[in-house]
């Protein structure tokens, strides 16, 4: 409820409203024909509506193309979307592949019971590391219990489908942002058939998701598609977003499904069947060449326990916790673990900044379970807080709009600390995920 409230907040504080003509509350009429969504009682659903054709055969690893289909049929809008394809480490069980490669939809979530005529809108980019989640996995009802906003929900391609990329235009990648960029224009276009105001949109994300909202406003144009964002435990700074070594990673990504005899992106995007690549985001925010529109970002005050919990848990071999293994490890692990790999030109530099940090945080105190809470505060510093504070502080510097922080510190019963850990008598506090425990009020 506080996330939902805080969004509603926000949205009323940024965006105005206007009144239209309601229009009829399951059967719209849209570009593409007529659609027919589902009464909920207090709200109206229609679900599962294409903005781009299905990126698969040639369109696999290339930008998203608009949806072009003519329905000579009423569209069935009453079915929830489908996962993209992904791999998901939330799934029990050894086969973690879910989903399908015909994905790309929004759903569409508009209040009942109102004297509202019509709304502004919030359009949710879910999170998950660029390689889960789903749109249904955060829920709406609350939100429709406000009454106040239309809720729309974009799906997008995950893992190597949306993200593989070798830097180059053979293989220019980033083809998720490219479908949460197409699915705004859409919702832009479209939203007002839903009685949603299309010059009051707001853009909200968690993690990832987060991540993607200040990523789609580092565009200097983002202000077509809406009003300001809201960036929820994670933003374009924080060293988990930008991989630099993305080319690498995708040649051999490339290896390992057979096409390794590739010489060139181009010959391996034709096997696999991805901009050259952009500015980082600081340059961006420094140049000032960015959309001039509000945004607000938060992250958790123990967000660390996201990447630390699993340290915490006991071995089948050995029967003592991982956070042990860090002893003997630490130089080879910690580049990986806080995403410095990429940003040191030597071995030296790297083995250096891994030793600041350890004498920093722990001192001269071995890795143990006793010293777990100064190792998740070294994770939430590194690889949350401190991005967080250095994209405030470019922004103002460099912004011309406004910009708000939220730190989130009321723990929720449960969390993601526990997931990963697999134990239950350890509090892990205030850990990133705990917000879109709150998500799920929605």
């Amino acid at each position: 409820m506080l996330a939902a409230r805080l969004i509603i907040l926000l949205s009323f504080y940024w965006l105005s409203t206007s009144a239209i003509d309601p229009a009829d509350p399951l059967f719209v009429d849209l570009p593409h024909g007529k659609i027919r969504g589902r009464d909920n009682g207090f709200y109206y659903s229609y679900e599962s509506l294409p903005y781009a054709e299905p990126p698969v055969g040639e369109l696999r690893f290339e930008a998203p193309q608009p949806y072009k289909q003519q329905w000579t049929d009423t569209f069935d809008a009453t079915q929830p979307p489908v996962t993209c394809m992904q791999w998901n480490q939330f799934i029990f069980g050894d086969n973690k592949l879910a989903g399908v490669e015909d994905c790309l939809t929004v759903s569409i979530y508009k209040p009942k019971n109102t004297s509202q005529s019509s709304f502004p809108v919030v359009a949710h980019m879910h999170g998950g590391a660029f390689m889960f989640g789903e749109a249904r996995q955060n829920g709406h009802e609350n939100m429709m219990r406000e009454g106040k906003l239309i809720l729309v929900k974009i799906s997008y391609r995950l893992g190597p489908l949306g993200f593989a990329s070798t830097g180059d235009a053979g293989l220019s990648g980033n083809f998720g942002l490219k479908d949460q960029r197409l699915a705004l224009l859409w919702i832009k276009q479209n939203i007002a058939s839903f009685g949603g105001e299309p010059e009051n949109i707001i853009v909200v994300g968690h993690s990832a998701g987060g991540a993607s909202v200040h990523l789609q406003m580092l565009r200097e144009d983002f202000a077509q598609v809406a009003k300001a964002g809201i960036s929820f435990g994670g933003n374009a700074m924080d060293p988990w977003v930008i991989h630099q070594s993305a080319r690498g990673r995708t040649f051999e990504l490339g290896r390992i499904v057979g096409c390794g005899q590739a010489s060139d992106s181009t010959e391996l995007k034709n096997c696999l069947k991805s901009k050259p690549r952009g500015q980082h985001p600081v340059d961006i925010i420094k140049s000032g060449k960015f959309a001039q529109v509000p945004w607000a970002v938060t992250y958790n005050t123990e967000d660390g326990g996201y990447n630390a919990a699993v340290l915490l848990e006991k071995q089948a071999s050995s029967g003592r916790e991982l956070i042990f293994d860090l002893n003997d490890h630490w130089f080879d692990w910690a580049p990986y673990l806080l995403f410095y790999r990429d940003s040191m030109t030597t071995i030296k530099d790297m083995d250096d900044y891994s030793r600041k940090l350890r004498q920093e945080y722990l001192g001269d105190r071995r890795f143990s379970v006793e010293s777990y809470w100064d190792l998740q505060r070294l994770f939430t510093d590194i690889l949350y807080k401190n991005a967080t504070e250095l994209a405030l502080d470019l922004y103002r510097k460099h912004g011309k709009s406004p910009v708000y922080a939220f730190v989130y510190d009321n723990p929720a019963n449960t969390g993601i600390g526990q997931f990963f850990s697999k134990r239950t008598d350890v509090h892990f506090g205030r850990a990133i995920l705990n917000n879109s425990f709150l998500h799920n009020t929605f």
